[in-house]
C-alpha cells in the first residue's frame, strides 16, 4: 500500500502537469508550446522560397584542423574518425541536399573554425 507521502507527490505531479498542459494522458504540443513555434515557422519561410540542393564542399581543412574537425562533428553528426577524414580528405562535398540559408550557416560555421568552405 502506498504511504501518504507518495500519494501526495503524485498528486502534486498530476496537479503541476495539468498546470503546464500536460497531464497525464494527455498527448500533442500545450498551449504554451504554440507561441514558440510560430516565430520559427515565419523565420522559415523566405527559406523555403531559395531551397534546394545546395553542396558544402570543404576545400581546405586550414592550419586550425582540430577546430574544423569539431565544426564538422557539429554539422555532420559523424564520429572522430569520420570527420578526420573528411577534413584530411578535403576538397570534397562535406554537405549535401542541404537549404540555402542552411548550406550558408554550415559554410560560415566552418570559416570560423579555420576552414576554407564554400556553398556550391
Amino acid at each position: 500500500m502506498l504511504g501518504w507521502q507518495t500519494l501526495a507527490i503524485i498528486a502534486g505531479v498530476f496537479i503541476i502537469g495539468l498546470i503546464i498542459g500536460r497531464g497525464f494522458g494527455a498527448r500533442g504540443g500545450s498551449a504554451p508550446s504554440a507561441p514558440l513555434a510560430a516565430p520559427r515557422l515565419a523565420t522559415r519561410a523566405p527559406v523555403a522560397a531559395e531551397s534546394g540542393p545546395y553542396q558544402v564542399n570543404l576545400r581546405s581543412a586550414g592550419r586550425n584542423k582540430i577546430a574544423v574537425i569539431k565544426a564538422l562533428r557539429e554539422l555532420t553528426g559523424l564520429g572522430l574518425k569520420e570527420t578526420k577524414d573528411m577534413a584530411d580528405g578535403a576538397p570534397g562535398i562535406v554537405l549535401s541536399g542541404r537549404a540555402r540559408a542552411s548550406a550558408e550557416q554550415a559554410v560560415e560555421l566552418l570559416r570560423n573554425a579555420g576552414a576554407d568552405a564554400e556553398v556550391v
